[in-house]
């Protein structure tokens, strides 16, 4: 893949692929350009799919599927079930196969055309692909033409295999993704120069439904890797702290500043009720993934116990008693076995609004991004969990 601009932008500048000797691309983005980036492929685990110009929605599917489980799931799920219900009134259960996704992403694109026409780097790809469906199309001609031409053309179906369309999906569709699932997503290429490389091209944030974006959720980094002109895979999921690069250039999701609130009361501990032993026979079906019993076999049964006992322990109280009962966990590469656990957990309580649920947020959110050490590998977490064991050994001793 030859010259790719090595210069990345927030929403509002498509990839351009631009050879060298036509000099650099136009940075076409309202916002600064973002520092170079780079990372190692060693570092990333590629997730590869079908392909078949459906490449891009396998990818952002996959992404989906993989923060489902975690925590902040349940949040996740019914936010793609309203934003279906406003974008796909006819199937109003959001659905993850490709044609469901494209036709969900046009159905956006129609709403929202004069947003992304009036962006030169997304109307340029626009026009293009609607030439192809009504050819002597312009930038001048009406908008409403142009946005059905590229709606006919992006559903269009190969003669060879109705099941796979004619057009691949590209930067338009990445950045209606980005606020669709209201998340931010780092678009990724091999690198020219060193092939042990990743580079960074685009970053996609939304705005449109900036003011529905739950930012607790980008604690999960979504990934695309192109790793050619026409292909799109995902990189696996993975928990890290924020962007330093999007702090230091004061990049946000263009959310106005919250208006000042009171200082919250504290709220009173509730006073502990007996455990109630009946409410195990309306246990609720939780996913639990069968690879968790290899670090912990006994965990789901004692965490079915704990949230029919006890249904409402914040995190923190969670984690010490993680450290009670399972103290072969308490190390950094195991994070994700810890907040998989207190998601079922969750799951298992079943409290619709638990009170403290804000404040297990924050803690979930200081939990990485707290503090400069907050990194990739869990740092942190092993801090955390070593403190603790001291604790517990100074009241043993």
């Amino acid at each position: 893949m030859e010259g790719v601009a090595h210069d990345a932008c927030p929403t509002g500048m498509q990839l351009d692929y631009t050879p060298e000797d036509w000099g650099p691309a136009l940075h076409l983005s309202p916002y600064p350009v973002l520092p170079e980036k780079t990372e190692l492929r060693k570092h990333f685990e590629v997730v590869s799919n079908k392909g078949g110009n459906h490449c891009l929605y396998y990818s952002i599917a996959g992404l989906y599927k993989e923060t489902l489980h975690w925590p902040y799931g349940r949040n996740f799920g019914d936010r793609m079930n309203q934003m279906a219900a406003t974008y796909m009134p006819k199937k109003p259960v959001f659905e993850t196969g490709p044609w469901y996704l494209r036709h969900m992403f046009l159905n956006f694109l129609w709403a929202h055309f004069d947003h992304y026409f009036d962006q030169q780097a997304f109307r340029d790809t626009l026009v293009d692909i609607a030439k192809k469906a009504k050819p002597g199309l312009t930038a001048n001609s009406p908008r409403q033409e142009i946005s059905m031409a590229y709606r006919n053309q992006m559903l269009k179906k190969r003669l060879d295999d109705p099941s796979k369309p004619l057009e691949f999906a590209g930067g338009v569709e990445l950045d209606i993704a980005s606020e669709l699932f209201g998340m931010k997503i780092a678009l990724w290429a091999p690198s020219e120069i060193d092939p042990r490389e990743y580079m960074r091209l685009n970053v996609f944030l939304p705005q449109i439904l900036c003011n529905t974006v739950d930012e607790n959720m980008w604690i999960y980094r979504w990934n695309v890797l192109n790793t050619g002109r026409v292909h799109f895979e995902h990189i696996k999921v993975w928990i890290g702290a924020l962007d330093k690069d999007l702090i230091e250039n004061k990049m946000c999701s263009g959310k106005p500043e919250p208006t000042p609130q009171p200082t919250p009361q504290p709220t009173p501990t509730p006073t502990p009720q007996p455990a109630n032993k009946n409410k195990k026979k309306n246990k609720k079906s939780v996913h639990w993934d069968p690879a968790l019993d290899e670090f912990a076999p006994d965990a789901k049964e004692k965490i079915e116990e704990l949230a029919a006992d006890n249904p409402n322990y914040t995190f923190d109280r969670f984690k010490g008693w993680v450290i009670d009962n399972f103290p072969e966990l308490v190390k950094a590469t195991n994070v994700f076995i810890v907040y998989a656990f207190y998601a079922a957990y969750l799951e298992y309580a079943n409290v619709p609004d638990p009170p403290w649920w804000k404040e297990a947020a924050i803690n979930l959110t200081n939990y990485f991004f707290g503090t400069n050490q907050a990194t990739r590998d869990g740092s942190v977490v092993d801090a955390v969990f070593a403190k603790a064991e001291r604790r517990k050994l100074r009241a043993a001793q």
